[in-house]
């Protein structure tokens, strides 16, 4: 057997030997998803929302800071566009009802005008030390859009 062949063998075997392994890390069911959310692009924030679901799914908790025009989502009365054939705001209303925290950026409320009153039921006005409990949590991911 040439060298070429035995390197190449054992390529293979330490690849399938390290798959499974890999695998078993990403679905740590301990870790959670924290979005960081600043558009309310129907599909940008819509691809947020889908991902986190499927990984809520997968048994992932998920939490997700609403910041930038992204607090128009969490907005009463105010026109919602569609992804999926659900507005942004139904899609917002399944993480708070499959167990998400969604946290609203205080500063981005007042810049909108927006009042606590205003908000869908589920949506707490942030703080740091309310947004730091996921920011800094190691068993969190952040991802952003």
């Amino acid at each position: 057997m040439s060298i070429l062949k035995i390197i190449l063998a054992g390529f293979m075997a330490a690849g399938i030997l390290a798959a499974p392994l890999a695998a078993q890390a990403s679905e740590n069911k301990e870790m959670g998803l924290y979005v960081n959310l600043a558009t309310k692009d129907t599909v940008k924030a819509g691809h947020a929302f889908a991902h986190a679901l499927k990984l809520n799914e997968r048994g992932h908790p998920i939490a997700f800071f609403l910041n930038g025009d992204a607090v128009l989502i969490a907005t009463k009365n105010v026109p919602q566009t569609s992804f999926q054939d659900k507005s942004l705001q139904v899609w917002l209303q399944d993480v708070i009802a499959k167990g998400g925290k969604v946290i609203i950026c205080s500063v981005c409320m007042n810049l909108h005008n927006i009042m606590p009153g205003d908000l869908i039921e589920g949506v707490v006005p942030g703080a740091p030390e309310v947004v730091s409990e996921y920011l800094f949590d190691p068993n969190y991911q952040v991802i952003s859009w």
